[in-house]
């Protein structure tokens, strides 16, 4: 966690620099969001009750797409009554699944889960950045992508699901192949 740390702070300075040298603004934009939880419903959302998580996230995704034509606050602040413009990177900071917990109400896979981050995250958002690039997205995993694909201590349905983990590993190393749940390995 701490080299995945390191290597996005180095990546946003290297940018910063970049982009000065480019001639386009120093400052870069970014959105940070984290816990989607596919798989869980929300008790209350826009006067609805139990509302899935897709339902939420879609409805955030939304919103994100709308931010660059909105205006910062008057506040004297950065960028003070400016239009937002360009979103450079998006960054989510796991938990896209929630853990698999087998009972009374069990969770949707982390494969389903995963299905629907892609719809949302990936094909959904229209963001893009000061080069007229589609924003880039990057994805830290969360304890309950890990937990899924590793097994828990408490019964989970399927008892392991290494989706989200692989998948993240691809979105965010691109190896060739790309991983499978079957060639994944946590270690």
């Amino acid at each position: 966690m701490r080299k995945a740390v390191f290597v996005f702070l180095f990546l946003v300075l290297a940018s910063v620099l970049t982009l000065g040298q480019l001639g386009l603004p120093a400052q870069i934009q970014f959105i940070f969001t984290a816990d989607s939880h596919y798989g869980l419903t929300r008790p209350a959302f826009r006067g609805a009750t139990n509302v899935d998580a897709h339902v939420v996230n879609a409805a955030m995704i939304a919103k994100m797409n709308s931010l660059p034509g909105d205006t910062l606050p008057a506040d004297g602040g950065l960028r003070s009554g400016q239009r937002v413009g360009p979103i450079d990177f998006l960054v989510d900071g796991g938990d896209i699944a929630n853990r698999e917990e087998a009972g009374e109400r069990p969770i949707q896979s982390a494969a389903a889960s995963w299905a629907q981050f892609r719809s949302d995250y990936l094909s959904d958002l229209t963001l893009f950045d000061w080069m007229h690039r589609k924003s880039a997205v990057y994805v830290v995993p969360g304890n309950h992508d890990a937990s899924n694909a590793v097994g828990y201590h408490k019964p989970m349905m399927p008892r392991i699901d290494k989706t989200s983990m692989a998948e993240i590993f691809n979105l965010m190393m691109k190896p060739s192949p790309p991983k499978t749940e079957d060639s994944y390995n946590y270690v």
